[in-house]
């Protein structure tokens, strides 16, 4: 029992859940686009090893740059795993390497404006601050660079409207920021102890996760308006629309005191979920293609 719950930590505090769910992201893009995923797409294994490699450096140099002064779990356990985490940075970055050989040149300079904010968002430029220890900014700024590395970049290598692209990445967009006001509920006690600003901490945890909800709604307008469109086929709208139902759900039962798992494991899940429900409501994991 204690093997399995240092696996599922190991897991989920190293960030390769979340990598998993960032690829999952980029399949989903291309089934929505095409029509079907490509499992081999060098993209989508690129975006894997970056976000693992990104978190992972958010990880070491919280421990390194930014004195750690607040005792809890997932701190001890990130401690931990920091060699772990450390293998995996340096194995991620090598992949990611051989891998940026295999993309287009277009998607690698697209991929330029995406990987300055990454590296802003973990690495202190600011007067020793990081892009995130800014005032309210990382909420837009994960949405924004996740949107565009997961939806934007690999439909555009698709015969996809601009007016359907922009309506995609706004939907991605607001999901993106229901999924992460959650997350600023549950660091509210360590972003006020080291003065970051954010919704949670300024206008408190009723108000934040009213706000994810509302995103939530938003984004299943959008849905909805897609399809009346004719871009989301019937199959992958329900799926979509089943998946915010269920982010509204975890959003609702949303505290501060929730276990990690609840957050990484359900929240940031929701992504993979998303990408699981159309597959199932397209009958592609049944058929095999």
């Amino acid at each position: 029992m204690k093997f399995l719950v240092s696996l599922a930590d190991l897991v989920l505090y190293s960030n390769f859940f979340v990598a998993v769910a960032a690829m999952s992201m980029v399949w989903q893009t291309q089934i929505v686009c095409q029509g079907k995923m490509d499992f081999a797409d060098p993209y989508a294994w690129l975006v894997f090893c970056a976000t693992l490699l990104i978190y992972a450096l958010h990880r070491l140099i919280g421990f390194t740059v930014i004195k750690q002064t607040i005792d809890t779990r997932r701190i001890r356990i990130i401690a931990r795993f920091r060699n772990h985490i450390r293998v995996y940075a340096a194995i991620a970055s090598v992949v990611m390497i051989w891998l940026g050989f295999q993309i287009d040149l277009k998607t690698f300079l697209l991929l330029g404006l995406p990987t300055a904010f990454s590296l802003a968002y973990v690495i202190p430029l600011f007067r020793k601050k990081r892009l995130r220890d800014l005032p309210f900014i990382k909420v837009f700024v994960v949405a924004a660079m996740w949107s565009l590395v997961t939806t934007i970049i690999p439909a555009s290598s698709h015969p996809v409207s601009s007016a359907s692209l922009w309506w995609l990445a706004v939907e991605k967009c607001f999901f993106i920021v229901a999924l992460t006001l959650p997350f600023d509920v549950r660091d509210c006690e360590i972003d006020s102890h080291y003065g970051v600003s954010t919704f949670a901490t300024r206008f408190g945890v009723k108000a934040s996760l009213l706000g994810a909800i509302i995103c939530s709604l938003i984004a299943i307008f959008i849905v909805i308006l897609q399809t009346l469109r004719g871009f989301y086929e019937s199959p992958v709208a329900v799926a979509l629309i089943v998946s915010y139902i269920y982010v509204m759900v975890l959003i609702s039962l949303t505290t501060r005191s929730k276990h990690d798992y609840f957050f990484t494991a359900g929240i940031d899940g929701a992504m993979l979920l998303q990408w699981i429900l159309i597959l199932l409501f397209q009958g592609q994991i049944m058929s095999g293609t």
